[in-house]
């Protein structure tokens, strides 16, 4: 595999330049915004074949369910994502 020293050398270059005049040149439109979400990682290629994917929003849910509400039973954890984070970080500070 080639191996590449300039932004310039990529195949996707172009497109690059696009995306960067779209998000910082001055136009009459406000311009492009990027936006990466939970799961977006999920795309990546790994590091090794039996690399571990990167957890989900699901995945997060069930480890602070079960370290917040594991005495009083999972079953009576709120569902809300957002909800338990917050609990999680002022349980943790």
């Amino acid at each position: 595999m080639e191996k590449l020293n300039r932004i310039e050398d990529l195949p996707d270059f172009p497109a690059i330049r696009q995306i960067s005049e779209a998000l910082w040149g001055v136009t009459d439109t406000r311009g492009a915004a990027v936006l990466v979400g939970a799961g977006f990682s999920r795309n990546a290629v790994l590091p090794t074949p039996n690399s571990i994917k990167p957890p989900l929003w699901l995945d997060f849910c069930r480890t602070m369910k079960e370290r917040l509400y594991s005495a009083v039973g999972v079953e009576k954890a709120p569902t809300d994502p957002l909800r338990l984070a917050e609990e999680y970080m002022i349980s943790i500070l």
